[in-house]
């Protein structure tokens, strides 16, 4: 096997608890107004097509649609200022967050109108086998979003490990630069030989060394039981070895 690049942990996401402190920011989530727009349908040389944008579609559950806002109103200004088009209509949409209150001025069947907004935060992700954790931690005095993902139920789980520069393991696709794994692809293709991965210094069992389904090849997901009896803490050391290649020193992680 070609060793393209010593191989590098970008992420490690670990089924464990953790306890976040009182002192944790608070990060709104980005705004759902769920409203489908198009450019104005008037003549050019009317006054109404000058600014504003036609409303197509109102999705239910979204704040546009708690609004009263109708499919075929045109939305002329958002909080004062003057929609003229598609692409300006988006940009104000996404600065707004969760918890905001905007004002839509609308035109709905020539008439005038305003409406209040109470911007809902957008959805999160959720699915059955897991659970999302949506936190917030201060870098660089800014605020960035964490997400942990952990099982529902509590018990023994595998940590997961995310890698680059593992090889070219895939070999039956072309080209493979930019590939992306589709989501249903059955089987999976898997490293061999499977990877050595030691965690507080003892070997740990590999269950899957393969690409995410939906990801780009190129990003290696490693699942590897936490071996029984290791010591516990805030920075056990993880290592990686890929064809001979060990990852970078100083990775750990959190076990509880």
């Amino acid at each position: 096997m070609n060793i393209f690049a010593t191989p590098i942990i970008a992420a490690l996401v670990l089924a464990s608890s953790y306890t976040y402190g009182a002192s944790e920011p608070v990060l709104p989530r980005a705004g759902f107004i769920g409203v489908q727009v198009a450019p104005l349908e008037s003549e050019p040389s009317s006054p109404e097509a000058k600014s504003g944008v036609q409303v197509r579609g109102v999705i239910e559950g979204g704040s546009a649609a708690s609004a009263g806002l109708r499919s075929g109103d045109v939305i002329l200004a958002l909080d004062g200022v003057a929609i003229d088009g598609v692409a300006a209509f988006l940009r104000r949409v996404a600065a707004l967050r969760g918890g905001d209150v905007a004002s839509l001025e609308v035109r709905r069947d020539g008439a005038p109108l305003t409406l209040t907004v109470n911007v809902r935060p957008r959805p999160k992700e959720a699915e059955a086998v897991a659970i999302t954790e949506y936190r917030a931690v201060v870098v660089d005095e800014g605020v960035r979003r964490t997400l942990v993902t952990r099982p529902p139920a509590p018990g023994r789980h595998p940590a997961v490990l995310y890698l680059t520069g593992e090889g070219d393991y895939y070999t039956t696709v072309s080209p493979r630069n930019g590939y992306i794994i589709p989501a249903n692809l059955n089987p999976l293709p898997q490293l061999n030989p499977l990877p050595v991965v030691t965690i507080g210094g003892a070997a740990a069992t590999v269950q899957y060394a393969g690409p995410l389904p939906g990801g780009m090849l190129g990003v290696m997901q490693i699942n590897a039981v936490v071996p029984a009896g290791i010591t516990v803490g805030n920075a056990v050391p993880v290592t990686v070895t890929v064809g001979g290649a060990v990852s970078q020193p100083g990775v750990t992680l959190t076990l509880k």
